[in-house]
Formats: structure tokens, sequence, C-alpha cells
């Protein structure tokens, strides 16, 4: 019986989702049946999903991906960037984060994204390299009254389709035409997949960042309370950016003869 389920299931593998949710809504319903004596067993249960999530956090800007869309970019488009690499903030809370927001020590927001119908105060420590950013930004042309950090070509606050759009049009031009891409083999396949880097990207350089700071060594619980990620998530790209980096960068000094 469990096979049909599987079969029945995979007539609507077009549509991931619409699988899955199906699997599950027939799962729930005989395990109430089984609950209330009418069947013995829950043959729907243990059945896999066949959708794929797409997990963001692996994804980070390289220098060199930063520097190919500096390099076509308009200078509110560059602070955006670089505020956003500098902070790991997403992009509603790069358009709206505010000056009276700003301290010494980290800047401290509500956060425009909601979690459970709640928002969350987001606190983020102030690497040193945000002091000259910031100091750069308190001297953009702005409209009068115009409080945020990042300010447009037109001395007001970014929207974020606005955001958006521009960054799309930089990142179309970018290396000549090519665009910046994400590069893995698929585990199953060994295919090439290729996915063009984003902005909400940006966060998990600002992560590794702070992964890499050689006096905080920050645990990976103490960056996904920064990051809002799971420690899973953290680990995942501490392990495939921060510490097999240090294992290359280690051995190949070795070999070099430096230590």
């Amino acid at each position: 019986m469990k096979a049909k389920i599987v079969a029945w299931r995979n007539t609507m593998a077009s549509t991931p989702r619409t699988a899955d949710i199906s699997v599950s809504v027939l799962s729930r319903f005989l395990e109430w049946a089984t609950l209330d004596g009418l069947l013995a067993i829950n043959v729907a249960k243990g059945v896999p999903t066949i959708h794929r999530s797409e997990s963001r956090a692996p994804i980070i800007w390289t220098g060199d991906d930063l520097n190919a869309l500096k390099t076509v970019a308009q200078q509110p488009l560059r602070d955006a960037v670089d505020l956003a690499v500098l902070t790991g903030l997403r992009r509603a809370d790069l358009v709206a984060l505010r000056w009276d927001e700003v301290n010494d020590l980290a800047i401290h927001r509500t956060a425009a994204k909601r979690s459970r119908r709640k928002r969350f105060r987001v606190t983020i420590p102030r690497l040193p390299q945000l002091d000259d950013l910031l100091t750069a930004l308190r001297e953009r042309d702005r409209r009068p009254g115009v409080e945020t950090v990042l300010v447009n070509s037109f001395g007001k606050s970014w929207t974020g389709d606005g955001l958006n759009s521009s960054f799309y049009d930089a990142r179309k031009k970018a290396n000549n035409g090519k665009g910046i891409w994400h590069r893995e083999r698929d585990p199953v396949t060994g295919e090439e997949q290729l996915t063009q880097k984003r902005l909400h990207d940006m966060r998990g350089t600002f992560a590794t960042r702070i992964m890499a700071h050689p006096k905080a060594k920050l645990t990976n619980r103490e960056v996904a309370d920064i990051m809002g990620w799971s420690p899973e998530q953290v680990e995942q790209i501490r392990k495939r950016y921060v510490d097999d980096t240090a294992i290359v960068v280690s051995i190949t000094r070795r070999l070099a003869g430096d230590l």
C-alpha cells in the first residue's frame, strides 16, 4: 500500500511542494484514523518528500564578486553593498536603517521580517571596518529630514524595490555582461548547477567575517543568534568557507616553507 502512495505522490512530481503537502495531509488523516481505531497502521507515515528546499546560507559573495559588482555600480548601490557585507542586514532593514539605531558598539533595530507574527530586535556588533563606511555615509548628499543611513542618487531613502532594481541592473552588467554566479555540483547527479547570487547572500559574507575574527572566536550559537540562523546552518557555512579556507592556507604556507 505504501508503494501505491509513493506512486500517487510521483504523479505530482512536476509540483514537488504540492506532492509533499498532499502526502502530509493524507498522513494526518490516516494518523487520526489509526488513533480512532479505524485502521491498524498509517501507511503514509515515513513517505519521503520530493521537494528539495533551497538553502541560501552556504552561498556568499567573494572579494572578486564584490569588486565585479561595484565596478559597474553607482555610488549609492556601492554604499548599500558595503553596508550589507559589514552588517549582514536583510534588504528591508538596509533601506530602513536609521542613524538613531547605530551606536558606538552595535546596531539595534526591530527587524522588518516577521517570525511567528512577531518582529524581533536585531543587534549587530560593529566590525572595525564599518567605522570608515559610516563616516563616508554621513557625508552623502541627502534631502532635509532624511534620517536613513543609506540614500539613493536623489538623496532620498531607498525603497526595497528601488534597491533591487539597481542591484539587478549592476549584476547583469558585471563581468562584461556575464553576471555573477554561484557554481556547485549536484551531490546526486554530479552536474554543475548555476545560481545567480543575490543581495541576500551578502549576509553569508558578513557571517564569515565575524566567524573568522581572530579575537572574538564566536561560537556557532553566538553567530546563529546574530544572524537569525540555526547553529546547523552556521556550522555548514563555517565548514565550507572558513575552516576549509584556513586549512588550505595553512597547507600552502607549510609547503612554501613558511612554517
